[in-house]
Protein backbone atom coordinates (compact mmCIF):
# COMPACT_ATOMS: atom_id res chain seq x y z
CA UNK A 1 0.00 0.00 0.00
CA UNK A 2 3.29 2.42 -0.22
CA UNK A 3 3.48 5.09 -2.75
CA UNK A 4 -0.67 6.26 -1.72
CA UNK A 5 -0.10 8.83 0.73
CA UNK A 6 -3.02 10.08 3.07
CA UNK A 7 -2.93 13.81 4.41
CA UNK A 8 -4.74 14.08 8.13
CA UNK A 9 -5.90 17.90 8.63
CA UNK A 10 -6.14 18.59 12.32
CA UNK A 11 -8.11 21.70 13.49
CA UNK A 12 -6.47 23.07 16.23
CA UNK A 13 -7.85 25.59 18.76
CA UNK A 14 -6.86 25.28 22.40
CA UNK A 15 -7.56 21.18 23.66
CA UNK A 16 -3.77 21.35 25.06
CA UNK A 17 -4.92 18.76 27.27
CA UNK A 18 -5.57 16.64 24.88
CA UNK A 19 -3.22 17.57 21.99
CA UNK A 20 -0.33 15.02 22.70
CA UNK A 21 -2.93 12.13 22.80
CA UNK A 22 -4.19 13.03 19.21
CA UNK A 23 -0.68 13.80 17.66
CA UNK A 24 1.09 10.62 18.90
CA UNK A 25 -1.46 8.16 17.67
CA UNK A 26 -1.41 10.18 14.57
CA UNK A 27 2.37 10.11 14.02
CA UNK A 28 2.54 6.40 15.31
CA UNK A 29 0.01 4.89 12.53
CA UNK A 30 0.80 1.50 11.22
CA UNK A 31 0.15 2.73 7.97
CA UNK A 32 3.20 4.26 6.22
CA UNK A 33 2.92 7.05 4.11
CA UNK A 34 1.11 9.67 6.73
CA UNK A 35 1.25 13.31 6.06
CA UNK A 36 -0.43 15.07 9.23
CA UNK A 37 -1.37 18.72 9.00
CA UNK A 38 -2.03 20.61 12.28
CA UNK A 39 -3.58 23.82 11.17
CA UNK A 40 -3.37 26.01 14.72
CA UNK A 41 -6.32 28.49 14.11
CA UNK A 42 -5.27 31.40 16.33
CA UNK A 43 -5.16 29.25 19.43
CA UNK A 44 -4.03 31.30 22.83
CA UNK A 45 -1.96 29.48 25.12
CA UNK A 46 0.27 26.42 24.23
CA UNK A 47 -0.84 24.75 21.83
CA UNK A 48 0.87 26.43 18.86
CA UNK A 49 3.96 25.70 21.04
CA UNK A 50 2.79 22.18 20.92
CA UNK A 51 2.33 21.82 17.13
CA UNK A 52 5.58 23.18 16.45
CA UNK A 53 7.25 21.00 18.71
CA UNK A 54 5.71 17.94 16.72
CA UNK A 55 6.61 19.33 13.60
CA UNK A 56 10.15 19.53 14.57
CA UNK A 57 10.49 16.10 15.86
CA UNK A 58 8.65 14.01 13.19
CA UNK A 59 9.37 14.81 9.53
CA UNK A 60 5.64 14.26 8.05
CA UNK A 61 3.98 16.53 10.27
CA UNK A 62 3.33 20.47 9.24
CA UNK A 63 2.16 23.22 10.88
CA UNK A 64 -0.02 25.96 9.81
CA UNK A 65 -0.57 29.15 12.11
CA UNK A 66 -3.11 31.59 10.90
CA UNK A 67 -6.02 33.93 12.38
CA UNK A 68 -8.73 32.36 13.96
CA UNK A 69 -11.51 32.01 12.11
CA UNK A 70 -13.33 28.75 13.23
CA UNK A 71 -13.23 25.07 12.30
CA UNK A 72 -14.58 25.24 8.78
CA UNK A 73 -11.95 27.65 7.92
CA UNK A 74 -9.04 25.97 9.39
CA UNK A 75 -9.96 22.94 7.46
CA UNK A 76 -10.31 24.47 4.15
CA UNK A 77 -6.34 26.04 4.72
CA UNK A 78 -5.87 22.22 5.60
CA UNK A 79 -6.64 21.24 2.03
CA UNK A 80 -4.67 23.94 0.62
CA UNK A 81 -1.42 22.55 2.18
CA UNK A 82 -2.33 19.12 1.86
CA UNK A 83 -0.34 17.08 -1.16
CA UNK A 84 -1.64 13.38 -0.23
CA UNK A 85 -3.56 11.45 -2.31
CA UNK A 86 -5.97 10.81 0.00
CA UNK A 87 -7.78 13.11 2.55
CA UNK A 88 -8.54 12.78 5.96
CA UNK A 89 -9.62 14.50 9.51
CA UNK A 90 -9.22 14.08 12.98
CA UNK A 91 -10.73 16.48 15.11
CA UNK A 92 -7.34 17.96 17.80
CA UNK A 93 -9.44 16.68 21.25
CA UNK A 94 -9.80 12.84 19.94
CA UNK A 95 -7.27 10.50 18.86
CA UNK A 96 -7.67 6.80 16.80
CA UNK A 97 -6.21 3.45 16.87
CA UNK A 98 -2.59 2.71 15.20
CA UNK A 99 -3.92 0.86 12.94
CA UNK A 100 -6.93 3.46 11.81
CA UNK A 101 -5.75 4.66 8.57
CA UNK A 102 -4.05 1.57 7.18
CA UNK A 103 -7.62 -0.09 7.74
CA UNK A 104 -9.56 2.65 5.99
CA UNK A 105 -7.18 2.22 3.27
CA UNK A 106 -7.44 -1.58 2.90
CA UNK A 107 -11.00 -0.72 1.55
CA UNK A 108 -9.36 0.80 -1.73
CA UNK A 109 -7.62 -2.55 -2.26
CA UNK A 110 -10.52 -4.09 -2.01
CA UNK A 111 -12.97 -1.56 -4.14
CA UNK A 112 -10.04 0.29 -5.94
CA UNK A 113 -13.56 2.31 -7.80
CA UNK A 114 -13.71 3.58 -4.59
CA UNK A 115 -14.16 7.25 -3.68
CA UNK A 116 -14.81 7.46 -0.07
CA UNK A 117 -14.18 4.73 2.94
CA UNK A 118 -16.24 5.02 5.96
CA UNK A 119 -15.81 3.28 9.21
CA UNK A 120 -18.93 2.91 11.51
CA UNK A 121 -16.41 1.62 14.57
CA UNK A 122 -17.05 5.02 16.80
CA UNK A 123 -15.66 5.15 20.35
CA UNK A 124 -17.74 8.19 22.51
CA UNK A 125 -15.49 9.39 25.67
CA UNK A 126 -17.50 10.95 27.86
CA UNK A 127 -16.74 12.16 31.42
CA UNK A 128 -13.51 9.69 30.98
CA UNK A 129 -15.87 6.46 29.85
CA UNK A 130 -15.51 4.64 26.68
CA UNK A 131 -18.75 4.16 25.20
CA UNK A 132 -17.97 1.24 22.72
CA UNK A 133 -20.15 1.36 18.78
CA UNK A 134 -20.34 -1.14 16.66
CA UNK A 135 -22.55 -1.26 13.34
CA UNK A 136 -22.75 -3.84 10.82
CA UNK A 137 -19.95 -6.03 12.36
CA UNK A 138 -22.24 -8.57 10.34
CA UNK A 139 -20.50 -8.08 7.30
CA UNK A 140 -18.97 -10.77 5.30
CA UNK A 141 -16.96 -8.30 3.31
CA UNK A 142 -14.05 -6.03 4.91
CA UNK A 143 -15.32 -3.55 2.86
CA UNK A 144 -19.15 -3.37 1.58
CA UNK A 145 -20.13 -0.71 -1.82
CA UNK A 146 -23.18 1.27 -1.09
CA UNK A 147 -25.65 1.92 -3.52
CA UNK A 148 -26.73 5.53 -3.71
CA UNK A 149 -29.44 4.88 -1.77
CA UNK A 150 -27.85 3.65 0.98
CA UNK A 151 -24.78 6.57 1.11
CA UNK A 152 -27.70 9.10 1.27
CA UNK A 153 -29.64 7.40 4.68
CA UNK A 154 -25.41 6.67 5.61
CA UNK A 155 -24.76 10.19 5.74
CA UNK A 156 -28.00 11.41 7.16
CA UNK A 157 -28.17 8.76 9.86
CA UNK A 158 -24.87 7.20 10.56
CA UNK A 159 -21.80 9.12 9.19
CA UNK A 160 -22.51 12.94 9.18
CA UNK A 161 -18.86 13.65 10.09
CA UNK A 162 -15.78 14.42 8.17
CA UNK A 163 -13.41 12.30 10.35
CA UNK A 164 -15.54 8.84 10.27
CA UNK A 165 -14.32 8.66 6.62
CA UNK A 166 -10.52 8.44 4.52
CA UNK A 167 -11.58 10.79 0.86
CA UNK A 168 -9.98 9.86 -2.19
CA UNK A 169 -8.20 13.38 -3.45
CA UNK A 170 -10.09 13.77 -6.75
CA UNK A 171 -13.91 13.52 -5.70
CA UNK A 172 -12.91 16.95 -3.35
CA UNK A 173 -11.51 18.34 -6.04
CA UNK A 174 -12.34 22.19 -5.68
CA UNK A 175 -15.02 21.77 -2.74
CA UNK A 176 -14.44 23.29 0.04
CA UNK A 177 -15.92 23.49 3.80
CA UNK A 178 -18.87 26.13 4.17
CA UNK A 179 -18.24 28.52 7.38
CA UNK A 180 -21.98 27.41 9.14
CA UNK A 181 -21.17 27.77 12.53
CA UNK A 182 -22.13 24.54 13.24
CA UNK A 183 -22.72 21.46 10.69
CA UNK A 184 -20.40 22.42 8.01
CA UNK A 185 -18.80 19.00 7.88
CA UNK A 186 -22.29 17.43 7.22
CA UNK A 187 -22.46 19.66 4.27
CA UNK A 188 -19.09 18.69 3.03
CA UNK A 189 -20.18 15.46 2.79
CA UNK A 190 -23.52 16.81 1.39
CA UNK A 191 -21.82 18.46 -1.30
CA UNK A 192 -19.89 15.48 -1.99
CA UNK A 193 -23.03 13.52 -2.52
CA UNK A 194 -23.81 15.54 -5.10
CA UNK A 195 -21.07 14.14 -7.21
CA UNK A 196 -22.42 10.35 -7.04
CA UNK A 197 -19.26 9.22 -5.60
CA UNK A 198 -19.05 5.62 -4.95
CA UNK A 199 -19.06 4.83 -0.69
CA UNK A 200 -17.32 2.01 1.08
CA UNK A 201 -18.16 0.80 4.07
CA UNK A 202 -15.89 -1.04 5.77
CA UNK A 203 -16.61 -4.30 8.29
CA UNK A 204 -16.50 -2.29 11.69
CA UNK A 205 -15.13 -5.29 14.04
CA UNK A 206 -11.60 -4.09 12.36
CA UNK A 207 -9.23 -2.18 13.80
CA UNK A 208 -10.94 1.06 12.37
CA UNK A 209 -11.49 2.57 15.70
CA UNK A 210 -12.26 6.57 16.09
CA UNK A 211 -12.37 7.86 20.06
CA UNK A 212 -14.58 11.13 19.81
CA UNK A 213 -14.15 13.23 22.83
CA UNK A 214 -17.84 14.11 23.79
CA UNK A 215 -17.34 17.42 25.79
CA UNK A 216 -19.00 21.33 25.77
CA UNK A 217 -15.69 23.01 24.77
CA UNK A 218 -15.18 20.96 21.60
CA UNK A 219 -13.12 21.90 19.05
CA UNK A 220 -16.27 22.97 17.24
CA UNK A 221 -15.43 26.24 18.83
CA UNK A 222 -17.91 28.83 16.69
CA UNK A 223 -19.30 30.79 19.61
CA UNK A 224 -22.78 30.47 17.92
CA UNK A 225 -26.10 29.53 20.36
CA UNK A 226 -27.77 29.38 16.85
CA UNK A 227 -25.22 26.85 15.60
CA UNK A 228 -27.20 23.72 16.00
CA UNK A 229 -30.04 25.33 14.04
CA UNK A 230 -27.76 25.18 10.87
CA UNK A 231 -27.18 21.38 10.71
CA UNK A 232 -30.70 21.80 8.98
CA UNK A 233 -28.99 23.86 5.71
CA UNK A 234 -27.47 20.43 4.95
CA UNK A 235 -30.57 18.26 6.11
CA UNK A 236 -32.30 20.49 3.48
CA UNK A 237 -29.96 20.05 1.00
CA UNK A 238 -29.97 16.23 1.40
CA UNK A 239 -33.93 16.14 0.95
CA UNK A 240 -33.55 18.17 -2.31
CA UNK A 241 -31.27 15.32 -3.48
CA UNK A 242 -32.88 12.36 -2.76
CA UNK A 243 -35.65 14.35 -4.84
CA UNK A 244 -33.41 14.76 -7.56
CA UNK A 245 -32.52 11.08 -7.84
CA UNK A 246 -36.54 9.86 -6.90
CA UNK A 247 -35.53 8.51 -3.76
CA UNK A 248 -38.05 8.95 -1.24
CA UNK A 249 -36.73 10.94 1.69
CA UNK A 250 -38.40 8.85 3.74
CA UNK A 251 -37.08 5.74 2.73
CA UNK A 252 -33.67 6.72 3.53
CA UNK A 253 -33.58 5.69 6.88
CA UNK A 254 -35.25 2.76 6.52
CA UNK A 255 -32.18 1.41 3.80
CA UNK A 256 -29.58 0.23 6.16
CA UNK A 257 -31.54 0.12 9.31
CA UNK A 258 -34.61 -0.96 9.02
CA UNK A 259 -36.27 1.92 10.45
CA UNK A 260 -37.52 5.40 10.40
CA UNK A 261 -34.91 7.56 10.82
CA UNK A 262 -37.03 10.04 12.61
CA UNK A 263 -38.07 7.72 15.15
CA UNK A 264 -34.30 7.63 16.02
CA UNK A 265 -33.13 8.89 19.74
CA UNK A 266 -30.67 10.81 17.87
CA UNK A 267 -32.81 12.36 14.97
CA UNK A 268 -35.16 13.81 18.29
CA UNK A 269 -32.45 14.66 20.74
CA UNK A 270 -30.90 17.11 17.03
CA UNK A 271 -34.77 18.05 16.92
CA UNK A 272 -35.26 19.48 20.64
CA UNK A 273 -31.31 21.20 20.14
CA UNK A 274 -32.54 22.46 17.05
CA UNK A 275 -35.55 24.02 18.70
CA UNK A 276 -33.59 25.41 21.68
CA UNK A 277 -31.21 27.55 19.30
CA UNK A 278 -34.93 28.52 17.15
CA UNK A 279 -36.29 29.79 20.34
CA UNK A 280 -33.26 31.50 21.28
CA UNK A 281 -32.83 33.15 17.90
CA UNK A 282 -36.18 34.12 17.45
CA UNK A 283 -36.22 35.91 21.07
CA UNK A 284 -32.98 37.44 20.68
CA UNK A 285 -32.37 41.71 20.55
CA UNK A 286 -32.13 42.54 16.69
CA UNK A 287 -33.57 39.44 14.94
CA UNK A 288 -35.29 40.77 12.17
CA UNK A 289 -39.21 39.95 11.63
CA UNK A 290 -38.37 37.77 8.67
CA UNK A 291 -35.82 36.15 11.07
CA UNK A 292 -38.51 35.84 13.68
CA UNK A 293 -40.82 34.44 11.58
CA UNK A 294 -38.47 31.67 10.10
CA UNK A 295 -38.16 30.88 13.60
CA UNK A 296 -41.52 30.48 14.05
CA UNK A 297 -42.05 28.13 11.26
CA UNK A 298 -39.21 26.10 12.02
CA UNK A 299 -40.67 25.87 15.77
CA UNK A 300 -44.19 25.29 14.28
CA UNK A 301 -43.71 22.36 11.91
CA UNK A 302 -40.03 21.36 11.22
CA UNK A 303 -40.77 19.23 7.86
CA UNK A 304 -42.31 22.07 6.87
CA UNK A 305 -39.38 23.78 7.06
CA UNK A 306 -37.19 21.61 5.67
CA UNK A 307 -39.73 21.93 2.62
CA UNK A 308 -39.66 25.56 2.21
CA UNK A 309 -35.89 25.41 2.33
CA UNK A 310 -35.43 23.04 -0.23
CA UNK A 311 -37.96 25.14 -2.63
CA UNK A 312 -35.34 27.96 -1.74
CA UNK A 313 -32.09 26.08 -2.21
CA UNK A 314 -33.62 24.96 -5.94
CA UNK A 315 -34.03 28.41 -6.23
CA UNK A 316 -30.56 29.90 -4.74
CA UNK A 317 -28.41 26.72 -5.08
CA UNK A 318 -25.06 28.35 -4.82
CA UNK A 319 -26.14 30.20 -1.57
CA UNK A 320 -24.88 28.83 1.56
CA UNK A 321 -26.50 31.70 3.54
CA UNK A 322 -29.60 30.38 4.72
CA UNK A 323 -30.18 32.25 7.76
CA UNK A 324 -28.81 35.77 7.12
Amino acid sequence: MSGRTVSVIVPVYKAEKYLRECFDSLVNQTYPDMEIILVDDGSPGDAPKICDEYAKKYKNVKVVHRENGGIAAARNTGLAAATGDFIGFCDCDDYVSKTYYAELMRVFDELPEADIAVTTCVNFLYKNRINHVLSHAHLKETALRLTEKESLNFELYHAALVWSKIFRRGIIGDTRFRELMGGDDYAFNVDLLKKSPVVALIKSDSNAEYFWRMRQTSVSHTNAPDGPLTWMIPLGELHALSEQKHIDFSELGTMITGKDFRSHPQYKAMKRMCKRGARSKMFSKGASIITRLKMLLFLINIELFIFAKTIYFRRKANDPGLFE
